[in-house]
């Protein structure tokens, strides 16, 4: 499925703050971030057959957690 347009908006107002307020340590953290729910989601696809809900806030939730363990 091909991400909508506002998607990608996002995704470069958000690269661009977390590199403004974190510097260049924050960027690398936001990269690690996603490749860490890319690899979650791509999991879940294979194992479940796709995403639910529950799967959605777990990803979320991890997805915070990688970024904060990736700032340090």
């Amino acid at each position: 499925a091909k991400a909508p347009p506002l998607a990608w908006v996002l995704l470069v107002i958000g690269g661009a703050l977390v590199t403004a307020l974190l510097g260049m340590h924050g960027l690398r953290a936001l990269l690690v971030t996603f490749v860490g729910v890319f690899i979650i989601g791509q999991l879940l696809k294979r194992t479940l057959g796709g995403q639910t809900g529950d799967t959605l806030g777990a990803g979320i939730e991890l997805g915070e957690v990688i970024f904060l363990l990736a700032l340090l």
